[in-house]
């Protein structure tokens, strides 16, 4: 046995390497999803099932007649319930966002039961922290129109019809300085064309929005008005905020440009409401504005 010391000590070292490995392996691994709590692990199930643009609020909510205790619904429990927390527990991250699947505003009413009429949502177990109105100004671009909730709200975010958020943790919410959310498009390369841009998706409280006095009317057709807010924006003192280019990606549905939507000339704050239509997924309001 003259062998027998000499490897049990071979097997002592090699043990102690094995274990010491494993131990690093498992620093490494904790230390990096300390710094990337976003991070999804790559032997975590994949959440996203689904490769379709929208989202269920039904999954979520359970329905807007969620009851809690003795039988109370959300408003019965307005004082009882908490706020809701600043970041959303259930946010997915990245997003695959394709074209290819058709989607109809049917398909999307029958997995959406808990928004209420004209496109209006209240989280049944928690108090909003703010009221959000998604605003979506479209002309002739209905088969682009996947829902909008337009109502009094500390905040307006403004989104272009064609543009597809991929990540939803760019949420759409009032910030303390004017917030740009289209960050980087695929457009564009998935870059920021300019430092001054502020097109595509935006977001202005209330406060904001009158300090700027809002949006500039004297633009027709394409270009000019979101160079326009950023200036607007920069000489009240205020600055714009953004999401870092990943969170902000944002997908364009492809179209050709509108015709006889070219010039830009002046026009007045004129228009008439010719209709407004409450549907389960959104308010179209629909308006007059003249001719250029």
């Amino acid at each position: 046995m003259p062998d027998s010391p000499v490897s049990f000590g071979l097997l002592h070292r090699t043990c102690s390497l094995m274990v010491l490995l494993c131990v690093l392996h498992i620093l490494v691994t904790v230390v990096y999803y300390v710094r990337n709590p976003d991070s999804t692990p790559a032997f975590a199930p994949n959440r996203q099932h689904n490769p379709q643009i929208h989202r269920k609020l039904a999954q979520q909510s359970g329905g807007v007649e969620d009851t809690g205790p003795a039988g109370m619904n959300a408003s019965q429990r307005g004082e009882a319930m908490e706020r809701c927390p600043e970041d959303p527990p259930r946010l997915v991250g990245p997003l695959r966002v394709e074209f290819t699947d058709p989607i109809t505003l049917d398909l999307v009413r029958s997995e959406n039961p808990a928004l209420l009429p004209g496109g209006r949502y209240k989280p049944p177990e928690c108090i909003a922290l703010q009221k959000v109105a998604l605003i979506i100004p479209f002309r002739k671009r209905d088969e682009h129109l996947r829902g909008s909730n337009l109502t009094t709200a500390s905040t307006l975010s403004t989104s272009d019809v064609d543009l597809i958020p991929m990540d939803d943790r760019n949420i759409y919410k009032c910030y303390s300085q004017p917030r740009h959310l289209a960050v980087s498009m695929d457009k564009f390369g998935f870059r920021l064309p300019y430092t001054q841009y502020f097109g595509g998706v935006s977001s202005l409280s209330k406060e904001q929005f009158l300090k700027i006095n809002g949006f500039p009317n004297n633009y027709w057709g394409w270009g000019g008005e979101d160079d326009d807010i950023f200036n607007r924006i920069n000489s009240r003192g205020m600055s714009i905020s953004r999401p870092d280019s990943l969170i902000g990606r944002c997908r364009m549905i492809r179209h050709e440009r509108d015709k006889q939507n070219d010039p830009n000339p002046q026009s007045s704050l004129s228009y008439q409401v010719i209709n407004i239509e409450k549907d389960q997924l959104f308010t179209k309001i629909t308006v007059d504005v003249g001719k250029p």
